[in-house]
């Protein structure tokens, strides 16, 4: 009962916010209080979507995708964050942004495969998500550590 109202509470805080964005004709101070809303944290948006698929919201193929978006919106934040700073600051977040979207096109080539091999480890959705991000972050370990 307890996560429920933190999601409802979260999605009517959501809800909020764009309200008011279109009321007072603020929509980039509203776009970025949204984007402090869902939190750049690339696990808390398997979380939310691990509970989405628990309540039957979304399937299996839809929550792999959507863990997939979270991942690169994980590296997309910190890249737009630093964008006017200078080279330096900004190398870790081009390299983090490279790093996932080559991934990310990799697992777009295979995506099939990928969702057949997690269907035969347990049939329950939300568990399957969890380890696909798992597998995805040990993919871009092995891939890209030197």
């Amino acid at each position: 009962m307890e996560q429920t109202n933190g999601l409802s509470g979260a999605l009517s805080r959501m809800s909020g916010i764009v309200r008011s964005a279109f009321a007072h004709h603020d929509a980039p101070d509203a776009i970025g209080d949204l984007a402090k809303t869902l939190d750049p944290s690339d696990l808390a948006a398997v979380l939310l979507f691990a509970t989405l698929a628990a309540a039957n919201v979304i399937d299996l193929k839809l929550g792999m995708l959507l863990v997939l978006g979270a991942n690169l919106g994980g590296a997309l934040i910190p890249f737009v964050a630093t964008f006017k700073d200078g080279i330096e600051a900004r190398r870790i977040t081009i390299g983090n942004l490279i790093m996932r979207v080559s991934t990310i096109t990799l697992c777009s080539f295979i995506f099939l495969e990928i969702m057949e091999l997690i269907e035969t480890y347990t049939a329950h959705t939300p568990r399957q998500l969890v380890h696909f991000h798992t597998g995805f972050n040990i993919a871009l370990a092995i891939i890209f550590l030197p």
